[in-house]
């Protein structure tokens, strides 16, 4: 952009283009960027920057302070390294030893309330994501796209990736473990197709949260039937009980 403003651009002495990190000076460099990465583990620093920061050292910085919030909000059990906040979470994606039932919430009359109720509820300090896919979501990176700009995230990715193909779905799973993120309320389930339907499922058994899907239809449609198959779900038409499930704060 300096380029194109001569009156900026010939007062710049020397134009100087910074890389992205390699992975190796990634683990050289983070722990000496800021405390909190000062005692993590090389794993969890790897995991954080194949799945979010890409070697991008203002992309590290904001996943810092995330981290930090994220610390201060969910203190250790007991005083430690963690409490100063000298060891980051653990951001290994680990699932519960027995994850939260998916909740299928049915709205035979496509009543507004139920879409009013799942916004209302979407508070990201809180822990409480509502994604309300756009009409032109057709794909599963589209999907990924529309969680990422849930969370408050860029959803295209900087950088090039082998195939082309932008890790969305990892990225996203990374900030939620990170934030960290407990429950998401998915809006117009109904209009899943099975595919981007175990996508949420494959997140919902990675990160242990609590998924509810909202389906503005009087019954299950196939498509989401089959993908519940291998699952541990509920279904429930009553608005109160949805309203519980997409408020609760745990």
């Amino acid at each position: 952009m300096l380029r194109r403003e001569p009156m900026l651009s010939s007062r710049i002495f020397i134009w100087q283009h910074f890389t992205r990190l390699t992975p190796s000076e990634v683990l050289e460099a983070i722990p000496l960027f800021h405390p909190v990465w000062a005692n993590a583990d090389p794993d969890d620093i790897t995991f954080a920057d194949s799945h979010a920061a890409h070697g991008n050292f203002r992309a590290w910085a904001q996943l810092t302070a995330h981290t930090r919030t994220a610390l201060a909000r969910s203190p250790p059990r007991r005083p430690g390294t963690a409490a100063l906040g000298l060891q980051p979470p653990r951001l290994t994606a680990t699932p519960p030893a027995v994850p939260p039932s998916v909740a299928v919430v049915l709205d035979p009359g496509d009543d507004a309330i139920h879409t009013h109720t799942a916004l209302a509820a979407h508070h990201l300090l809180s822990g409480r994501i509502t994604l309300h896919p756009g009409p032109g979501t057709t794909s599963e990176t589209g999907l990924a796209h529309d969680l990422l700009a849930a969370l408050g995230k860029p959803p295209l990715l900087p950088g090039r990736f082998p195939a082309g193909r932008q890790p969305a779905w990892e990225a996203a799973a990374a900030w939620m473990t990170a934030l960290p993120v407990n429950r998401l309320t998915v809006l117009r389930a109904h209009r899943l197709t099975a595919r981007r339907a175990e996508r949420l499922l494959q997140l919902y058994a990675l990160t242990g949260i609590h998924l509810t899907l909202v389906c503005h239809r009087p019954h299950l449609p196939a498509a989401l039937h089959q993908a519940l198959q291998t699952a541990d779900y509920s279904v429930t038409a009553d608005f109160q009980a949805a309203r519980r499930v997409t408020t609760s704060q745990r």
